[in-house]
């Protein structure tokens, strides 16, 4: 486990502010929410989960919260589960952050296509809006650095 490098936290960051849902009936999280996983940024701790060679998985933990915290919620409130996404501008990838409740807890960087992927900066991506009925598919513009 490692902490963050400073280009991930700026990806995540870029992500979590401008991502939609995958899914047009997920949780969308709220302006507030999305502040309190930027700031969760800073404690979180990544490994590669992944060891395929040609995609880019990390799993987060959160070493200053308990895993009781990360995932416990009363049966009857499951926290909510969310996946933002984009892609790349050239079209290479696709990016998938998991929430569960107020966590980030995985990040996918996807080929589309053949070739290994490596980790893009903010201003390389294009955000997706979910259409409604359907997945994530509209376009919505190139991502702009977020501030950590």
């Amino acid at each position: 486990m490692e902490a963050l490098t400073d280009e991930q936290k700026n990806l995540l960051a870029a992500l979590i502010t401008q991502g939609l849902p995958l899914d047009a009936e997920s949780h969308k999280p709220s302006a507030q929410e999305r502040q309190g996983l930027i700031r969760r940024l800073n404690t979180a701790q990544a490994k590669q989960s992944c060891d395929c060679s040609t995609c880019i998985t990390l799993t987060l933990h959160y070493p200053a919260d308990s895993e009781a915290t990360l995932l416990a919620s009363p049966p009857e409130t499951p926290a909510p589960r969310t996946v933002l996404t984009a892609t790349t501008q050239d079209g290479s990838a696709l990016l998938l952050a998991h929430l569960v409740g107020q966590y980030l807890t995985e990040l996918e960087i996807a080929p589309i296509g053949q070739n290994p992927v490596c980790l893009p900066r903010p201003e390389e991506l294009v955000f997706l809006a979910a259409a409604p009925g359907k997945g994530a598919e509209v376009p919505t513009g190139a991502g702009q650095p977020a501030n950590i």
